[in-house]
């Protein structure tokens, strides 16, 4: 998967979004604690909204890529560990 752009919205509250292959299911990671689940399109792209807002400052934001059972196929995170 890939996180391509982090913005806000009207209410403040952080939208993420990204590519993946289509159909991908997808979990959302907020300083590695879970904030929810998102499914890529058919044309693979994806957009989560967490439901609560992140604070200002620098966080890491994580996006795993998982099979029906819930194992880890691929991560895409931010910042990049050097």
């Amino acid at each position: 998967p890939e996180i391509s752009a982090i913005d806000y919205n009207a209410e403040g509250l952080a939208v993420l979004s990204g590519r993946a292959p289509g159909g991908a299911r997808l979990f959302v990671y907020v300083d590695n604690k879970p904030a929810g689940e998102a499914v890529a399109d058919e044309d693979g792209v994806w957009s989560f909204t967490p439901k609560t807002a992140i604070a200002p400052g620098l966080h890491v934001i994580r996006v795993d890529q998982v099979d029906e059972a819930g194992k880890v196929l691929a991560r895409a995170e931010t910042p990049s560990a050097p």
